[in-house]
């Protein structure tokens, strides 16, 4: 084994780094209903692929929501924790 293929499934990582910036191009990429001036045979294929195209980018879209919504929520609570240690060891030098 070669070390281009050692380090080709190293280097990548298994999901996106989740950003704000990536969760609103996500977003924006929702397909938007357009009204069209001709006649498609849709049928039950094309309708299921749309469908299963959608659901993807909407599961895709709440994960990222779900894991931003979960690191502002450890970051407020590591503040609060934080600022209560600081007042419990002011309090604690302030008793000697």
């Amino acid at each position: 084994m070669t070390d281009k293929q050692a380090a080709k499934p190293f280097g990548q990582a298994a999901t996106p780094i989740t950003t704000k910036e990536r969760l609103d191009a996500l977003k924006a990429a929702r397909p938007k209903p357009t009204p069209e001036r001709h006649l498609t045979p849709g049928g039950t294929v094309e309708t299921e692929t749309k469908r299963s195209v959608n659901s993807v980018l909407e599961a895709c879209i709440a994960a990222m929501t779900m894991r931003l919504d979960r690191a502002r929520q450890n970051l407020k609570d590591g503040r609060s924790k934080a600022l209560a240690r600081g007042k419990a060891t002011a309090g604690f030098g302030r008793s000697r």
